[in-house]
């Protein structure tokens, strides 16, 4: 009930949605955010509002509720289209693509497997990558409101 790693149920399922950021624009350079506790069920923060930018220039915004009834996207609209990303389907400009459904927590193992017997490289979840995602969440729960460069928390 009372998370004690920072950012508690926004570094939980954000750092995914950071990798995610990161891995189609770059890196994040800095963030200005707020946070808020909305629920009392969830003992912690769950609300997080935020605008940043990219190293290359690129300004974005992510919030995320885990209080809040709604539906989940993941979109990224640009000057020369549009790309919108759910469970089951991701639409660029007008033009949809179904996904399948697949077992991601046995893909993970899978690569999990892979890295420590077979060796393979992890680039994608590599502990530094994963230390990037979470620093971003940290900025943005740390920020209330001001602007904290990402890489003063690495």
């Amino acid at each position: 009930k009372k998370p004690k790693h920072v950012g508690g149920f926004l570094s939980d399922g954000g750092v995914h949605h950071a990798a995610a950021m990161r891995l189609i624009l770059g890196e994040i350079e800095w963030v200005s955010a707020v946070a808020k506790d909305l629920s009392p069920l969830l003992g912690g923060m769950d609300f997080l509002s935020s605008i940043f930018e990219f190293e290359n220039g690129t300004v974005g915004n992510y919030t995320v509720s885990y209080s809040l009834k709604g539906k989940e996207r993941f979109e990224i609209t640009g000057t020369k289209g549009r790309i919108s990303i759910s469970w089951d389907r991701i639409v660029l400009n007008e033009e949809e693509i179904r996904v399948p459904q697949e077992n991601s927590y046995q893909k993970e193992f899978e690569d999990f497997y892979q890295v420590v017997v077979e060796g393979k490289p992890n680039d994608l979840g590599s502990p530094v990558q994963a230390l990037k995602d979470l620093a971003f969440i940290e900025a943005c729960v740390k920020s209330g409101g001001n602007r904290v460069f990402v890489s003063s928390l690495l």
